[in-house]
């Protein structure tokens, strides 16, 4: 028993750390131009640079999304190990869902 809560808490950190490289990899789309050059906007047809500017929101939506999941499962560890301070104990944890890339396409 406690050998498989050992594997999961491991599997946790590492989804954890994962998490944190996904949301450095969206900051690198976040702080991408959309616009390189001056000229170059009269190139992109008006389409292409709403859907840039919605991928940028998507990216920034999805990173503030992954931060906060990360720092509820941090808090979880934290509890489990008896370290979490009261105050963040009583915070209601937020059930975050996501439904997937379809249901973004609406918006």
């Amino acid at each position: 028993m406690a050998e498989e809560k050992s594997r999961i808490r491991q599997r946790k950190e590492k989804l954890i750390e994962a998490g944190y490289k996904a949301v450095d990899e969206l900051i690198q789309v976040l702080e991408a131009p959309i616009v390189k050059k001056r000229g170059e906007a009269e190139d992109l047809a008006a389409e292409k640079m709403k859907n840039a500017a919605a991928a940028k929101k998507m990216a920034l939506d999805d990173s503030f999304s992954i931060l906060t999941t990360i720092q509820e499962k941090e808090n979880e560890i934290l509890e489990e190990d008896g370290l979490l301070p009261e105050e963040k104990k009583t915070t209601p944890k937020k059930e975050i869902k996501f439904d997937g890339p379809e249901s973004r396409k609406s918006n």
